[in-house]
């Protein structure tokens, strides 16, 4: 079937080329340079030339069959007016993306045109005139280098990934910052980073297998125009970074991964529903049924809760993974943390205090990426208190910085010991013994029935240092990330290692009262989360 808008496409490629040739002859040539909103964001008398060269020759050849619009990097720039796409036929053009390569002679230099018609994208081409790389993509005819059928790659896991991201020139510092946060959480997760100072061939390349994702903050319209339509055209995914749909004009956009940042943007919202929901039930009646054990329960709020945290991140993160506790303890199946981005939940920790309204309830979520805790979110919506955490960032409570007590005499300490939910008679004995060992060496012991909560308040050194066996993953996973960005320590009761699987753990305020402690404990071996 002939492409309606074919003689544009030859068009736009012939004048590409010719703007190319003027990159050839000018990369190692001296230049005139300015700068326009950053002391990054060059501009050269070539990238003015070219934006009209092309403006001009479409202008000639195709004015008289179409009511065009153009958006131009160049011209916007200096009219410096807010964007408009509109339902008109639209050329949008970056006529030399990666100025700041051509400036320092850096071949990696792109032409970039994208045509859109209804707000739609009908073709791109970014041109690599250095490379003599003419790369293509065509709405329903696919995408092409030079004339060759290009597809994305087949990577699935971000260890597999080789990623490609690049840092906005303007307002630098801003941009600076995430990129930096990014790069810190994906490097030591991905095959690769990638970065070529050049928006435009960065998102060709992962329509051409080369990288498998991009993602950028701060790209305008003419960076990601033409080479949106190649990646879409060879079967991949353009999206905006926090995981909808793209917006062209947001300045946002991405391929497969997001920062840590944007995760926690949009699991905050949901944790404000969540909470909503079990402060309304708590003095209400509930519907309760047993599940492990007679003191083991759930209600309608925990899968209510559940629902809403999974189906909203879901929608948000579509290849995300998860592990719930009532959708696990449905299944009743073992447990598998894999590398890939993974939400570890417990809707409402601490279930029999809240059958029994008794406000020592939380909503506890960890977010994981490679195995690595990256987000701790323990709120605990009854008495106002939220405790978070990002990596690298450190605890809050409320907005506020907190940190661990530091405690390291086992005889000033104020620790947490929990029975849980296990009724076997071996656990319980054991729960007695070790109550009766600690009990009178330390300032006090107290239980408040749920693990995050106990697990926070070490983190903001209202606990000295707590220990139970029988704790699911999602009992542990939030508090874990909370604790190790407040100062503190989190082992096994052994003193080794902690694993998340194993239903055991010691957190504590320092490393020595952590070694005391697990010298005197007597040790329990509940059955692990993966078996």
């Amino acid at each position: 079937m002939a492409y309606k808008f074919q003689k544009c496409f030859d068009v736009a490629v012939k004048l590409v080329e010719e703007g190319g040739q003027l990159i050839k002859t000018r990369l190692w040539a001296p230049k005139t340079i300015n700068t326009k909103t950053s002391a990054r964001d060059f501009v050269t008398e070539t990238d003015q030339e070219i934006e009209d060269l092309i403006i001009k020759g479409i202008s000639c050849s195709l004015l008289d069959e179409y009511n065009f619009q153009f958006i131009g990097e160049e011209t916007a720039s200096k009219e410096q007016k807010p964007l408009a796409l509109t339902d008109e036929p639209t050329w949008i053009i970056d006529p030399v993306d990666g100025t700041l390569n051509f400036v320092h002679g850096n071949p990696h230099v792109a032409v970039s045109v994208g045509f859109y018609n209804n707000k739609e994208p009908e073709f791109g081409i970014v041109y690599m005139p250095m490379f003599d790389m003419m790369i293509t993509g065509i709405k329903g005819h696919g995408a092409k280098v030079n004339d060759r059928e290009i597809k994305v790659s087949s990577a699935k896991e971000l260890k597999e990934a080789l990623v490609c991201s690049e840092c906005s020139h303007e307002s630098f510092v801003k941009y600076e910052e995430y990129a930096v946060k990014n790069y810190r959480t994906i490097h030591p997760l991905a095959h690769g980073i990638r970065t070529y100072g050049t928006a435009a061939f960065g998102m060709a390349t992962v329509g051409m297998g080369a990288n498998d994702a991009y993602f950028e903050f701060g790209p305008h319209i003419w960076d990601i125009a033409a080479a949106s339509v190649i990646v879409t055209e060879a079967g991949g995914v353009f999206m905006d970074t926090a995981g909808g749909p793209a917006d062209i004009m947001s300045r946002r956009t991405r391929n497969m991964v997001q920062s840590n940042q944007e995760c926690f943007d949009v699991v905050m919202k949901l944790v404000d529903k969540a909470c909503e929901l079990v402060k309304n039930r708590i003095w209400a009646s509930k519907t309760v049924t047993t599940k492990a054990s007679a003191i083991d329960f759930v209600t309608e709020t925990d899968k209510e809760v559940e629902d809403l945290l999974i189906n909203g991140l879901k929608s948000a993160f579509p290849d995300h993974k998860f592990i719930g506790e009532e959708t696990s303890s449905e299944t009743n199946s073992a447990l598998t943390l894999t590398d890939d981005p993974t939400w570890i939940i417990d809707p409402v920790d601490g279930t029999l205090n809240f059958v029994h309204g008794n406000p020592h309830v939380c909503i506890s979520i960890g977010f994981y990426v490679g195995k690595e805790g990256q987000i701790g979110i323990i709120d605990v919506p009854v008495i106002g208190f939220r405790f978070t955490a990002i990596k690298g960032e450190g605890a809050k409570l409320n907005g506020k910085p907190i940190k661990v007590s530091g405690e390291k005499e086992l005889s000033n300490a104020l620790i947490c010991l929990e029975g849980g939910t296990n009724t076997t008679p071996e656990k319980r004995e054991n729960v007695v013994e070790n109550y009766k060992t600690f009990y009178p060496i330390v300032h006090g012991v107290r239980t408040y029935g749920s693990a995050a909560y106990n697990l926070a308040c070490v983190a903001l050194g209202a606990l000295d240092a707590y220990c139970e066996y029988g704790p699911h993953i999602w009992d542990m996973a939030a508090g874990y990330v909370i604790i190790q960005e407040a100062g503190g320590v989190f082992i096994d009761p052994s003193g080794g290692p902690i694993d998340l699987m194993s239903s055991r753990m010691l957190a504590a305020s320092s490393a020595e009262l952590g070694a005391e402690i697990a010298k005197k404990l007597k040790q329990f071996y509940p059955k692990r989360d993966d078996v």
